[in-house]
């Protein structure tokens, strides 16, 4: 139970930081 929750944080932690390095890749063009 505990690895799996761990899991899911780090899977939104890996799309927030998606999500940032989009955002900055949409500012430079």
């Amino acid at each position: 139970m505990a690895r799996q929750g761990t899991n899911i944080h780090d899977q939104i932690n890996c799309m927030m930081d998606r999500t940032k390095l989009a955002a900055l890749l949409l500012k430079d063009q």
